[in-house]
């Protein structure tokens, strides 16, 4: 019997796995019916509205929203990791050998979104690495295609951009100073949530998502950057195939997308604590109360038996 599942999402490279799953008619193997609606508001801000409000069942993004909701809105569950890194890039002007956060010293630094989830972890990052944020200048909450004029223009030193705009930038002789993938290490980046009714739901829409979405994962691992870019590339035509395979040749081989899709304890409790020092939530959470991927751990465990099969 067919399933059908609504999704509310923000566009993103770093959500491939998922634009691959669609394309290669991998939920329809499964049973599922997808409907995604890309009208997420500003920097995913209404996802969990949309929620709420019944007008979809789950929705694809970072976890900050779902945390800052608790005990405050209706309730949502983190119950899928789709993306365990941020894929930005801090680019410079010129080559920086061995750049540190240093450098960014008495320096203007651009960010190229104004959501929250961008500036709280950069900052949360620099805090654990002990830098002076005040050292610093940083220029915030501007819509990403005016920094990205402003950039070209001759404003600031460093620009932390996402890709594919990243590898545009690249190649018009702009420098990577630092890979936020590294810097900021694991960390949940991109999950799904959705409400109790759905993942108690008879007929199983968020397992038989979570498979496809494992598939998906696998094909963009097993596959060249090329052949993942001509995929995607009528989901991201404003650039070229070329751009788009070598983001996400950089993004697979920073580990950007495992094949796991249960979300890991220590990031989640480490992203909390980002979120506690920026003022987002008072405290940390339980992680048992916060998240609930019994159904991904269950994937993870089939994937993981079906590849010793394999073997």
């Amino acid at each position: 019997m067919t399933a059908t599942l609504r999704m509310i999402a923000e566009v993103s490279l770093t959500y491939a796995p998922d634009y691959i799953a669609g394309d290669l008619g991998y939920f329809k193997d499964e049973g599922l019916d997808l409907i995604t609606d890309f009208d997420s508001g500003p920097g995913g801000s209404w996802l969990a509205d949309t929620l709420a409000t019944g007008k979809a069942d789950i929705a694809r993004g970072g976890i900050w929203i779902p945390l800052m909701n608790r005990g405050v809105l209706e309730p949502v569950y983190p119950f899928a990791m789709l993306c365990d890194r941020n894929s930005q890039l801090l680019l410079s002007r010129e080559p920086i050998e061995n750049c540190t956060w240093e450098h960014l010293y008495g320096k203007r630094v651009l960010i190229s979104s104004g959501a929250t989830s961008q500036w709280m972890f950069l900052r949360g990052v620099l805090d654990e690495a002990g830098v002076d944020r005040k050292r610093i200048r940083f220029v915030r909450d501007l819509h990403s295609d005016t920094t990205v004029r402003l950039w070209r223009g001759g404003y600031a030193d460093f620009f932390l951009a996402s890709p594919p705009m990243t590898e545009v930038l690249i190649r018009e002789g702009y420098s990577v100073a630092l890979s936020m993938a590294d810097a900021g290490g694991r960390v949940p980046w991109s999950i799904y949530y959705t409400s109790r009714e759905i993942l108690e739901s008879p007929e199983q829409p968020v397992h038989r998502f979570l498979r496809a979405i494992v598939r998906g994962k696998k094909w963009i691992r097993s596959h060249t950057a090329v052949e993942a870019a001509e995929l995607l590339h009528r989901h991201f035509s404003n650039f070229s195939i070329e751009v788009i395979a070598a983001a996400i040749a950089r993004m697979n081989a920073a580990d950007t997308w495992t094949t796991r899709v249960s979300i890991p304890r220590e990031p989640t409790m480490r992203y909390q604590d980002l979120m506690v020092n920026y003022g987002l939530i008072d405290e940390r959470m339980p992680f048992e109360k916060l998240v609930h991927d019994s159904i991904a751990t269950d994937i993870d465990a089939e994937n993981h038996t079906r590849e010793a099969n394999l073997d």
